[in-house]
Protein backbone atom coordinates (compact mmCIF):
# COMPACT_ATOMS: atom_id res chain seq x y z
CA UNK A 1 0.00 0.00 0.00
CA UNK A 2 1.36 3.22 -0.84
CA UNK A 3 2.12 5.33 2.12
CA UNK A 4 0.49 8.39 1.12
CA UNK A 5 -2.95 6.32 0.69
CA UNK A 6 -4.94 7.65 3.16
CA UNK A 7 -4.00 11.16 2.56
CA UNK A 8 -4.92 11.50 -0.70
CA UNK A 9 -7.65 8.79 -0.60
CA UNK A 10 -10.34 11.60 0.24
CA UNK A 11 -12.94 9.92 -2.33
CA UNK A 12 -12.73 6.50 -0.49
CA UNK A 13 -12.75 8.44 2.84
CA UNK A 14 -16.31 10.51 2.35
CA UNK A 15 -17.89 7.60 0.40
CA UNK A 16 -17.71 5.29 3.30
CA UNK A 17 -19.35 8.31 5.55
CA UNK A 18 -22.35 7.83 2.51
CA UNK A 19 -22.46 4.14 2.50
CA UNK A 20 -22.62 4.39 6.51
CA UNK A 21 -25.29 6.77 6.65
CA UNK A 22 -27.07 4.50 3.95
CA UNK A 23 -26.69 1.22 6.36
CA UNK A 24 -26.78 2.76 9.71
CA UNK A 25 -30.37 2.21 10.45
CA UNK A 26 -30.65 -1.26 9.42
CA UNK A 27 -30.60 -4.33 11.41
CA UNK A 28 -27.49 -6.25 11.90
CA UNK A 29 -24.66 -8.18 13.80
CA UNK A 30 -21.99 -9.63 11.52
CA UNK A 31 -20.41 -7.51 8.54
CA UNK A 32 -17.98 -8.20 6.14
CA UNK A 33 -16.15 -5.06 3.95
CA UNK A 34 -14.96 -5.95 0.53
CA UNK A 35 -12.08 -4.25 -0.36
CA UNK A 36 -11.34 -2.78 2.63
CA UNK A 37 -8.23 -0.97 2.10
CA UNK A 38 -7.04 0.63 4.92
CA UNK A 39 -10.38 0.49 6.81
CA UNK A 40 -12.31 3.72 5.88
CA UNK A 41 -15.48 2.27 6.40
CA UNK A 42 -14.68 -0.47 8.49
CA UNK A 43 -14.22 1.06 11.35
CA UNK A 44 -17.50 2.26 11.62
CA UNK A 45 -18.19 -1.72 12.83
CA UNK A 46 -18.10 -3.30 16.12
CA UNK A 47 -18.20 -6.89 14.12
CA UNK A 48 -16.97 -6.67 11.02
CA UNK A 49 -14.31 -8.98 8.51
CA UNK A 50 -12.03 -6.63 6.41
CA UNK A 51 -11.04 -8.74 3.05
CA UNK A 52 -8.38 -7.22 0.63
CA UNK A 53 -6.04 -9.02 -1.54
CA UNK A 54 -3.13 -7.03 -0.38
CA UNK A 55 -2.14 -8.86 3.11
CA UNK A 56 -0.07 -5.78 4.12
CA UNK A 57 -3.43 -4.08 5.33
CA UNK A 58 -3.51 -6.66 8.31
CA UNK A 59 -2.36 -4.15 10.13
CA UNK A 60 -5.11 -1.97 9.51
CA UNK A 61 -7.89 -3.75 11.00
CA UNK A 62 -9.13 -6.09 14.18
CA UNK A 63 -10.35 -8.86 11.53
CA UNK A 64 -9.39 -9.68 8.49
CA UNK A 65 -8.24 -11.89 5.33
CA UNK A 66 -6.73 -12.02 1.97
CA UNK A 67 -8.87 -12.93 -0.81
CA UNK A 68 -10.55 -11.91 -3.68
CA UNK A 69 -13.84 -10.01 -4.20
CA UNK A 70 -14.59 -12.71 -7.08
CA UNK A 71 -14.07 -15.79 -4.56
CA UNK A 72 -15.18 -14.54 -1.22
CA UNK A 73 -13.78 -17.50 0.90
CA UNK A 74 -16.90 -17.85 2.91
CA UNK A 75 -20.00 -19.94 2.81
CA UNK A 76 -23.67 -19.03 1.63
CA UNK A 77 -25.14 -16.41 3.84
CA UNK A 78 -22.52 -16.01 6.42
CA UNK A 79 -23.20 -12.02 6.97
CA UNK A 80 -26.06 -9.81 7.69
CA UNK A 81 -24.18 -6.99 5.63
CA UNK A 82 -21.74 -7.53 3.06
CA UNK A 83 -20.41 -3.96 1.82
CA UNK A 84 -17.86 -2.73 -0.66
CA UNK A 85 -16.67 1.23 -0.31
CA UNK A 86 -14.97 2.37 -3.96
CA UNK A 87 -13.28 -1.32 -4.74
CA UNK A 88 -15.21 -3.05 -7.37
CA UNK A 89 -14.34 -1.05 -10.15
CA UNK A 90 -11.01 -2.81 -9.53
CA UNK A 91 -12.20 -6.13 -9.91
CA UNK A 92 -14.85 -7.91 -12.63
CA UNK A 93 -17.77 -6.15 -11.08
CA UNK A 94 -20.55 -8.88 -11.62
CA UNK A 95 -18.69 -11.75 -10.09
CA UNK A 96 -17.61 -9.66 -6.93
CA UNK A 97 -21.68 -8.52 -6.71
CA UNK A 98 -22.68 -12.09 -7.49
CA UNK A 99 -20.29 -12.96 -4.81
CA UNK A 100 -21.49 -10.57 -2.34
CA UNK A 101 -25.52 -11.65 -2.68
CA UNK A 102 -24.56 -15.31 -1.95
CA UNK A 103 -22.67 -14.70 1.58
CA UNK A 104 -25.31 -12.26 2.77
CA UNK A 105 -27.97 -13.16 4.97
CA UNK A 106 -29.66 -9.46 4.57
CA UNK A 107 -27.89 -6.68 2.95
CA UNK A 108 -25.94 -5.78 0.40
CA UNK A 109 -24.02 -2.00 -0.25
CA UNK A 110 -21.65 -1.08 -2.30
CA UNK A 111 -20.26 2.22 -4.31
CA UNK A 112 -18.10 2.32 -6.99
CA UNK A 113 -17.47 4.45 -10.07
CA UNK A 114 -19.15 3.38 -13.75
CA UNK A 115 -18.73 4.15 -17.24
CA UNK A 116 -18.42 8.02 -18.18
CA UNK A 117 -15.76 8.56 -15.61
CA UNK A 118 -12.38 9.95 -16.54
CA UNK A 119 -12.94 9.68 -20.46
CA UNK A 120 -10.37 9.18 -22.35
CA UNK A 121 -8.75 6.48 -19.50
CA UNK A 122 -6.67 3.91 -19.83
CA UNK A 123 -9.90 1.42 -19.11
CA UNK A 124 -13.29 0.89 -18.66
CA UNK A 125 -15.65 1.49 -15.44
CA UNK A 126 -18.22 -1.16 -15.11
CA UNK A 127 -21.39 -0.09 -17.06
CA UNK A 128 -24.26 1.08 -15.08
CA UNK A 129 -26.90 -0.96 -17.34
CA UNK A 130 -24.78 -3.89 -16.90
CA UNK A 131 -25.10 -3.40 -13.02
CA UNK A 132 -28.57 -2.56 -13.17
CA UNK A 133 -29.74 -5.58 -15.26
CA UNK A 134 -27.37 -8.01 -12.73
CA UNK A 135 -29.67 -7.20 -10.21
CA UNK A 136 -32.89 -7.22 -11.77
CA UNK A 137 -31.73 -10.83 -12.75
CA UNK A 138 -31.66 -12.08 -8.88
CA UNK A 139 -34.85 -12.71 -6.47
CA UNK A 140 -33.86 -8.94 -4.61
CA UNK A 141 -35.05 -6.06 -3.61
CA UNK A 142 -33.11 -2.57 -4.42
CA UNK A 143 -33.73 -0.20 -1.19
CA UNK A 144 -31.91 2.71 -2.14
CA UNK A 145 -29.84 3.96 -5.74
CA UNK A 146 -27.97 6.85 -6.25
CA UNK A 147 -25.80 8.73 -8.87
CA UNK A 148 -23.78 11.42 -8.61
CA UNK A 149 -20.57 12.71 -9.76
CA UNK A 150 -17.11 14.38 -8.23
CA UNK A 151 -15.10 16.86 -10.18
CA UNK A 152 -11.14 16.54 -9.81
CA UNK A 153 -8.12 19.04 -10.84
CA UNK A 154 -5.79 17.25 -12.97
CA UNK A 155 -3.02 17.64 -10.12
CA UNK A 156 -6.06 15.54 -7.55
CA UNK A 157 -6.25 13.25 -10.02
CA UNK A 158 -2.95 12.43 -10.71
CA UNK A 159 -2.34 12.19 -6.82
CA UNK A 160 -5.37 10.22 -6.41
CA UNK A 161 -4.25 7.31 -9.13
CA UNK A 162 -1.10 7.32 -8.23
CA UNK A 163 -1.68 6.30 -4.61
CA UNK A 164 -4.76 4.45 -4.72
CA UNK A 165 -4.56 1.26 -6.23
CA UNK A 166 -5.25 0.15 -10.25
CA UNK A 167 -6.94 -2.82 -11.46
CA UNK A 168 -5.29 -6.36 -11.52
CA UNK A 169 -3.99 -7.95 -13.96
CA UNK A 170 -6.69 -10.14 -15.16
CA UNK A 171 -9.28 -7.61 -15.38
CA UNK A 172 -6.49 -4.35 -17.01
CA UNK A 173 -5.90 -4.28 -20.97
CA UNK A 174 -3.03 -1.81 -20.18
CA UNK A 175 -0.52 -1.58 -17.59
CA UNK A 176 1.65 1.18 -17.87
CA UNK A 177 4.89 3.44 -16.05
CA UNK A 178 3.48 6.13 -14.03
CA UNK A 179 4.82 9.06 -16.21
CA UNK A 180 2.33 7.27 -18.99
CA UNK A 181 -0.22 7.88 -16.26
CA UNK A 182 0.66 11.48 -16.01
CA UNK A 183 0.96 12.24 -19.53
CA UNK A 184 -2.82 10.91 -19.96
CA UNK A 185 -3.76 12.37 -16.84
CA UNK A 186 -2.67 15.95 -18.09
CA UNK A 187 -5.04 15.61 -21.55
CA UNK A 188 -8.11 15.01 -19.36
CA UNK A 189 -10.23 17.40 -19.66
CA UNK A 190 -12.70 17.91 -16.56
CA UNK A 191 -12.20 14.78 -15.11
CA UNK A 192 -14.88 13.31 -12.68
CA UNK A 193 -16.02 10.37 -11.35
CA UNK A 194 -19.70 8.78 -12.33
CA UNK A 195 -20.20 6.83 -8.87
CA UNK A 196 -23.08 4.55 -8.53
CA UNK A 197 -24.62 3.34 -4.79
CA UNK A 198 -27.13 1.11 -4.24
CA UNK A 199 -28.32 -0.70 -0.96
CA UNK A 200 -30.23 -4.60 -1.86
CA UNK A 201 -32.27 -6.48 0.66
CA UNK A 202 -31.11 -10.15 -0.44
Amino acid sequence: MNKNYEKYATLQKNNAEHLFNIVKNLSYETVLDVGAGTGFLSKYFNNCISLDIDKSLKTYHKKFVVGEAEHLPFKDKSFDLTISNFALHLCDVELSIKEMIRVSKQYVACSFPINGSLEGWIYNFPEENTVLELLKSKNIKVLEKTIYSIKFTNLELLKFINTTGKPKRIHAKNFISKSQIKDILVKIENPYFIVLSFLLEV
